[in-house]
């Protein structure tokens, strides 16, 4: 009879111990978590420099790049959509210029209002995008090298 509350006792003991040791690494844990947390709380400056450093790479693959009508127009109507802080400036043929999403100053370097959201289809107005034509792209960027606006050329 000794014999089987010995064991009895150990497993108990054994039992303890293991969920002592669980209980300390949930505390652990739980503890290093909101440490982190507040750190993450404190430093959101570094957090908006990787996201606008992030959604800048897209808009730079366009420099120095020649793109199809086609891309260039579901290019516009994504950034209408999203109402990203970008000018889309296109330059036809015929010469006229259209400022798309916002509108770009060239002589302040800065975005001056909203430009215009609809693409147009109809070729008889100068502000039509032939869809199988080239452009060529440049970057427009602010003081602080943020890309602001993206210039399209049509080749010949």
């Amino acid at each position: 009879m000794k014999w089987r509350y010995k064991k009895d006792a150990k497993r108990l003991l054994l039992a303890t111990g293991v969920i002592l040791i669980l209980f300390l690494l949930f505390l652990n844990s739980f503890s290093i978590v909101m440490e982190e947390k507040g750190t993450v709380e404190k430093s959101p400056g570094l957090l908006d420099t990787m996201k606008e450093s992030y959604n800048n790479i897209d808009k730079s693959a366009y420099d120095s790049c020649t793109i199809l009508g086609s891309e260039l127009t579901g290019f516009i109507k994504r950034t209408v959509e999203k109402d990203d802080y970008l000018a889309i400036i296109v330059i036809t043929l015929e010469g006229t210029r259209t400022d798309y999403n916002y509108v770009f100053d060239r002589k302040s370097y800065s975005l001056s209002g909203r430009g215009i959201t609809d693409i147009e289809t109809r070729k008889a107005y100068g502000t039509y995008i032939n869809q199988s034509a080239q452009f060529y792209g440049s970057v427009l960027k602010d003081e602080y090298e943020r890309i602001i606006g993206l210039w399209f050329e049509q080749l010949p």
